[in-house]
C-alpha cells in the first residue's frame, strides 16, 4: 500500500503511475493469474488498503478486471463505507473488517505486516476471510540492514528476509507458491542513500515522492525486466510472496 502518511505527497494519478507502485501491480496480476486457473469470478479483499490504488488497478486497469466481482479495502485510517470517485458498485473502502462469512478468494496484504507487532496473529486472523484454495499476495520491506528513518517515520516494527516470510506463512497454514526479493536493482541505491549519506536523517518525511518522468519510466522498466526474469533470490528492498490456503 501507499501509507496514508505518504499520500499527501502525491496526487492519486501520480500515485498509480509511480514506478514503485506500478511495478507492484505486475505481481498482483501474477497472483490473479494463478487464481484465475481455478476461479472464474474473483472477490478481492485488501487489508491496509491505504488510498486504494491496488483496488483501482484490479477493478479498472488489470487485464483480469472483467473477472473481479467485488473489491473491498480495509483500513482503520479511512472513513467508513467510502466509495472512491473512480469506484464502481464492486469497489468499497471500509474502516472495519466485514463479516467473516463473506470470504474472498484473493487477499492482498501489501506492506502491512511490518506495521503490526504480532504479525502472525494478524495473518492468522486475515486467513479466516480467505476461501479454501484462495490466494494471498503479501509484500513487506526487506532486510533489517536497510532499517532507516523511513521505517521509523512509517511506524514499522521490522523488516524481513525471504525465510522470515516463508516461515510466517507456513506457521499460519499457507502453502508458499512463490517468494522472491524485488527491487534488487535498487538495493545498492537504497543502502548507500539511507546508511551512508542520510544515516543521521531524522524521520520527518517518507520516500514516496514524485519522480522525474524519465527516471520514473527507467525505474519502472528496471522493475519490469526484473519481473520478467523472475526476480531475485538474493537481494532486494522488498519481499513478495504468493501463498495459498489449502483448507
Amino acid at each position: 500500500m501507499a501509507d496514508l502518511k505518504e499520500a499527501h505527497q502525491l496526487s492519486f494519478e501520480q500515485e498509480i503511475n509511480h514506478w514503485w507502485i506500478r511495478t507492484r501491480f505486475l505481481y498482483i496480476d501474477k497472483a490473479i493469474r494463478r487464481l484465475a486457473k481455478k476461479f472464474t469470478h474473483i472477490d478481492a479483499l485488501e487489508f491496509g488498503c491505504g488510498t486504494g490504488q491496488n483496488l483501482y488497478y484490479i477493478s479498472q486497469s488489470s487485464p483480469y478486471r472483467a473477472r473481479i466481482t467485488s473489491a473491498v479495502g480495509i483500513d482503520s485510517q479511512i472513513g467508513n463505507k467510502q466509495t472512491p470517485v473512480w469506484g464502481t458498485g464492486k469497489v468499497q473502502l471500509l474502516q472495519h473488517i466485514p463479516d467473516a462469512s463473506q470470504q474472498a478468494n484473493l487477499l492482498l496484504a501489501m506492506d502491512v505486516l511490518e506495521h503490526i507487532q504480532n504479525d502472525q496473529a494478524a495473518l492468522e486472523e486475515w486467513k479466516k476471510y480467505l476461501a479454501p484454495d484462495g490466494i494471498a499476495l503479501i509484500t513487506v520491506p526487506a532486510f533489517q540492514m536497510l532499517w532507516s528513518y523511513q521505517d521509523q517515520f512509517l511506524g514499522h516494527y521490522r523488516r524481513y528476509n525471504r525465510r522470515d516470510v516463508m516461515e510466517l506463512a507456513r506457521k499460519c497454514g499457507f502453502e508458499v507458491l512463490y517468494c522472491r526479493y524485488i527491487f534488487s536493482w535498487a538495493f545498492p541505491i537504497v543502502f548507500i542513500t539511507r546508511k551512508i549519506f542520510f544515516r543521521k536523517r531524522k524521520a520527518l518525511s517518507a520516500d514516496l515522492k514524485p519522480t522525474m518522468p524519465l527516471l520514473n519510466w527507467l525505474f519502472y522498466l528496471a522493475g519490469k525486466i526484473e519481473y520478467l526474469v523472475r526476480a531475485d533470490f538474493l537481494l532486494g528492498t522488498s519481499v513478495v510472496a504468493i501463498v495459498r490456503k489449502n483448507q
